[in-house]
């Protein structure tokens, strides 16, 4: 896994030197754009996601640049939290998966406007 940009935290590429067979977990920030990059020098790659392959619905596309394929997510939302598996038609075949979750949710703490029931006593 190769961080692509330091301060793009969500931007992350497999394939070149990755282990195929173990899957890397990220948590990308909410409403925070994606990418994921496959990079394979002269092979045909692609994403997919539950066996499918992404086309440009729900946020997601998929471009290619030279050696590289990206699945762009404008805007990573719960709907995007799960597998994706960049497959290169190579042999053998190799596929590189990748799981997107949500993060944890912080819950909201509220204070009151004014707090009621409270005596301060001085000692003396």
């Amino acid at each position: 896994v190769v961080l692509v940009n330091p301060s793009a935290i969500n931007t992350i590429r497999v394939g070149r030197t990755d282990d195929p067979t173990t899957p890397i977990t990220i948590t990308p920030t909410l409403s925070q754009p994606v990418k994921l990059e496959c990079e394979r020098n002269n092979i045909y790659k692609n994403w997919f996601t539950d066996g499918t392959e992404v086309t440009p619905t729900n946020g997601e596309l998929t471009t290619t640049s030279g050696a590289i394929r990206t699945l762009s997510i404008s805007s990573f939302s719960p709907s995007h939290a799960k597998g994706y598996t960049c497959t290169v038609s190579a042999t053998p075949l190799s596929t590189y998966p990748v799981i997107l979750e949500t993060p944890p949710s912080v819950p909201e703490i509220t204070a009151p406007s004014q707090v009621q029931g409270v005596t301060l006593s001085g000692s003396g």
